[in-house]
């Protein structure tokens, strides 16, 4: 039984469903492409006139055939943009969609370490505002823009320059090109939860220093079986980096906002 192939090792999405169709039937002779569809929640004719080019894939087929295959969260961004690339309507939708496939390849993981020395919340928010055009070095305006001391801010600079996140070129600060770097999922972190607790305070601040509508913050309870957490997890990452993709200006911003989805358990589990 060989290995499944990642999505990330193909440009066309048919021709990757097509070879994990054509392994899942080769690893279970008793399993036909009418018996696979209905596993996977497809009519048998549908995936057929998908996988031989008659049909294109839909984004909700697309999320049945996710799940049926287990691609990770960075798997299934990269499957769905390849549908969202076949049914794109303009060249600018397309244009999105082609940035979009380019950085979810290149994004990197940052170890643990890396993530220490930047952990700070103010290091990504220089990162982010170092690729707008109104973007200065001087350290003293950056503290000013950040609310934090100039010192903290050239400290932030050399860090983030020794950590490889950005770059000196003719003697200003660079965001390093089309980089997206990561962390690690699901992994215990003081570092990592030292971030959310500063972002949550930031949140705090800005409920009251910003008007409505420079802000939004939105909640919603609901009842939720334990065992589609994993699921409910992928979900948000997925909306998350769909979010920026679509969202973020690059050069055309001219202020640094954050997003954070906060997803935690309620109620007390029972022993």
């Amino acid at each position: 039984m060989r290995p499944m192939k990642s999505i990330l090792d193909f440009n066309d999405y048919r021709a990757f469903l097509r070879d994990c169709v054509e392994q899942k039937l080769q690893d279970n002779g008793h399993l036909s492409l009418r018996s696979l569809a209905e596993k996977i929640g497809l009519s048998p004719s549908y995936l057929s006139r998908v996988l031989s080019g008659q049909r294109k894939l839909s984004l909700e087929s697309s999320s049945k055939l996710a799940r049926y295959f287990k691609l990770s969260s960075e798997e299934a961004l990269y499957f769905f943009d390849l549908v969202e690339l076949e049914n794109a309507k303009s060249d600018k939708e397309r244009e999105r969609i082609l940035r979009s496939l380019s950085l979810n390849k290149s994004a990197a993981y940052i170890s643990l370490d890396q993530f220490k020395l930047v952990s700070d919340w103010y290091h990504f928010a220089i990162l982010s505002y170092a690729r707008a055009k109104t973007f200065k070095s001087d350290p003293q305006w950056l503290a000013h823009r950040l609310n934090i001391s100039s010192p903290e801010v050239k400290m932030a600079l050399e860090r983030l320059v020794a950590s490889g996140f950005m770059k000196v070129q003719n003697g200003k600060y660079k965001a390093v090109d089309d980089a997206a770097f990561q962390t690690t999922h699901d992994i215990p972190s003081s570092a990592i939860q030292e971030n959310h607790r500063q972002h949550l305070k930031l949140a705090e601040q800005a409920l009251e220093s910003f008007e409505p509508d420079l802000r939004e913050f939105v909640n919603r309870t609901l009842n939720l079986n334990i065992a589609d957490i994993p699921e409910a997890k992928r979900r948000i990452r997925n909306f998350i980096k769909r979010f920026d993709r679509e969202m973020d200006q690059a050069e055309k911003g001219n202020e640094v906002f954050h997003i954070d989805i906060s997803f935690y358990q309620v109620t007390k589990r029972e022993s």
